[in-house]
This record gives C-alpha cells, sequence and structure tokens, in this order.
C-alpha cells in the first residue's frame, strides 16, 4: 500500500512540475521577444498559441501521411502477393476442378485481393480526406497569424 502512496505522490508532483513548466516556457518565449510582460498585447498571446496549433496540425499532417503511405504500400504488396497463386492448376487430373483444393486456391486469391482493395481504399481515405482537410487548416492557421501580425 506504501507503494501505491509514492507512485501517486511522484505523479503529483510529476503533474505540478510540468504545470510550472508550462509557465516557464511561456514567460522564456516572451524573453526570446525581448517583451516585458506588462508591454504584452492579448494578439501577442493568441500569435504564440496560433504558432503551436500550426505546428501541431503539421506533425498530424505528417503522421496520417505516413498512415496513408503505409497502406498504400500494404495494399501493392499484397495485389503482389495475390498473383502469386496460380489458379487453375496446371493440367492434370490430380485435383478436381471444383469442390475441390483449387476453389481454398480461388478463396486465398480472392480474399487477398479485397483485403489490398480494403487497404488501398483506406490510404486513399486518408490522404483524401484527413490530410487535405489538415492541410487546409494549416493554411487557414498562416492566414491568421499573419492577420494578426498585421499592426
Amino acid at each position: 500500500m506504501n507503494e501505491t502512496v509514492s507512485i501517486s505522490r511522484t505523479t503529483s508532483l510529476s503533474r505540478q512540475t510540468s504545470r510550472r513548466g508550462s509557465t516557464v516556457s511561456r514567460s522564456q518565449s516572451l524573453i526570446k521577444k525581448n517583451i516585458a510582460p506588462h508591454d504584452l498585447r492579448p494578439s501577442d498571446i493568441l500569435i504564440e498559441r496560433f504558432t503551436a496549433w500550426k505546428a501541431i496540425v503539421k506533425q498530424l499532417i505528417s503522421y496520417f501521411e505516413g498512415i496513408a503511405d503505409i497502406e498504400n504500400n500494404v495494399a501493392r504488396e499484397m495485389t503482389k502477393l495475390a498473383g502469386v497463386v496460380q489458379v487453375p492448376f496446371r493440367s492434370g487430373n490430380q485435383f478436381l476442378g471444383e469442390g475441390g483444393l483449387q476453389d481454398i486456391f480461388y478463396g486465398i486469391r480472392d480474399k487477398t485481393r479485397a483485403i489490398a482493395d480494403q487497404h488501398a481504399n483506406l490510404g486513399r481515405t486518408v490522404e483524401g480526406s484527413i490530410v487535405q482537410h489538415l492541410q487546409k487548416l494549416r493554411t487557414e492557421i498562416k492566414a491568421h497569424i499573419k492577420r494578426k501580425r498585421k499592426p
């Protein structure tokens, strides 16, 4: 039970430290710009906040572009993999044409192609909706920052 108490105290202390850290970083960013806290305008705070949001959105864009790229690569590889399964089998009477082993191979090939299509669709959806919307948001944030910086 003592361990639980010490863990919660540690967590509590780390939260307090992180709160202090955000205050310090805000003050440091103002010092870098040589702005005294009493000279600070609300628009300066707003610009800093939008700048932080712009960086976050940029990271999200990179993340989802990576997801889309991975999904497109998986789709491409799954399509290649589906081509490995050759049906119908070579001529010969070793296997039944229908209702036998060939039907299993048809199923494997067709399901692999269907999975490849699903990955390709997901890649297109992520790129076409999420990434594009985030890029639009980033452009809007940049324009908003530019408008706020004008005197």
